[in-house]
C-alpha cells in the first residue's frame, strides 16, 4: 500500500510537472508568435510610412511648381546660398534693381546735358531773336525815294603813287603827276589816302539817306587811277556833281 501511495504520488508529481512544462512551453511559443507578429507589424508599418513619405514628396513636387523648384531649393540650402521661393521672381527683382540704377544714372546725365542744352538753346534763341529783329528793321524801314540827283565821290590819292605826267586840265600844256603820293598825318601817322576813303564812305551813306544816287570812284586803296581818268569815270556815270576829297593842309 505504501508503495502504491508512493507510486501514485510520483505519478501525480510527474503529471503536474508535465502540465507545468506544457504551460511554460505554451507561454514561450506565444511570446515567439507575438514577437513575430510585432516584427511583421513593424515592418509593415515602416513600409506604409515609406510609401506615405514617397506620396507626400510626390504631392509636394506636384503642388509646388511641377518643374523641380523643391530640388533647386534643397540644392541652394545645401550650398549655403538662400534661394527665393520663386527664382524667376528673384531674377525680375534683380533686373528691376539694375534698371532703377541705370535710370538714376541716366537721369543724372540727362540733367547735366539738359543744363548744357538749355544754355545752348538760350544762346540760339537770342541769336535768332537778334536776326529776326534786324530783318524786321530792314523790312519795315521806309524806302527813301530817289530825289533825281546823282553824286560822284572821288577819295583822293591811292596806296601807291603814280608819278607819270598828264595835263593839269583839258587842252592845258601844264603837266603834273598823274597821282601824287599824298600827305601823312603829323601826329597820327595815317596816310591821306586812308583818311579820304573813310570820309568818302561816310558821305556816301549820308547822301543815300537823303535820296541821292552815289557813284564811288574808288572803293579800295589798291587802284591806279590818274586825276583825268577819275574825271572821265564821273562824267560817264551821269553824275550832277563830282566831289573830290583831300586832307592836305596848306598853310
Amino acid at each position: 500500500m505504501s508503495r502504491m501511495k508512493k507510486g501514485n504520488g510520483l505519478l501525480r508529481f510527474l503529471v503536474v510537472a508535465a502540465l507545468f512544462a506544457l504551460v511554460l512551453t505554451g507561454c514561450n511559443g506565444a511570446r515567439k508568435y507575438e514577437a513575430v507578429d510585432l516584427s511583421s507589424e513593424t515592418a509593415a508599418g515602416a513600409e506604409m510610412s515609406g510609401n506615405g513619405a514617397d506620396l507626400a514628396a510626390e504631392s509636394t513636387d506636384t503642388g509646388a511648381s511641377g518643374s523641380g523648384d523643391a530640388d533647386v531649393q534643397a540644392l541652394g540650402e545645401a550650398a549655403g546660398e538662400p534661394l527665393s521661393a520663386d527664382p524667376e521672381g528673384g531674377d525680375v527683382a534683380s533686373e528691376s534693381s539694375e534698371l532703377a540704377e541705370a535710370a538714376s544714372e541716366s537721369e543724372e546725365l540727362s540733367s547735366e546735358m539738359s543744363e548744357a542744352e538749355s544754355v545752348e538753346a538760350a544762346r540760339e534763341a537770342a541769336a535768332a531773336a537778334y536776326t529776326a529783329a534786324a530783318s524786321d528793321d530792314a523790312e519795315t524801314a521806309p524806302e527813301i525815294p530817289f530825289n533825281g540827283h546823282t553824286v560822284a565821290i572821288d577819295a583822293g590819292h591811292q596806296a601807291k603813287a603814280n608819278t607819270s605826267k598828264e595835263p593839269i586840265g583839258p587842252s592845258s600844256t601844264t603837266m603834273k603827276a598823274k597821282m601824287p603820293e599824298g600827305a601823312v598825318g603829323t601826329s597820327s601817322g595815317v596816310p591821306e589816302y586812308e583818311v579820304t576813303l573813310t570820309v568818302a564812305k561816310k558821305l556816301e551813306k549820308e547822301l543815300i539817306n537823303r535820296g541821292y544816287h552815289v557813284v564811288m570812284i574808288r572803293t579800295s586803296h589798291d587802284v591806279n587811277m590818274s586825276s583825268a581818268e577819275r574825271s572821265v569815270a564821273a562824267n560817264k556815270s551821269g553824275a550832277d556833281i563830282l566831289i573830290r576829297l583831300h586832307a592836305r593842309y596848306y598853310g
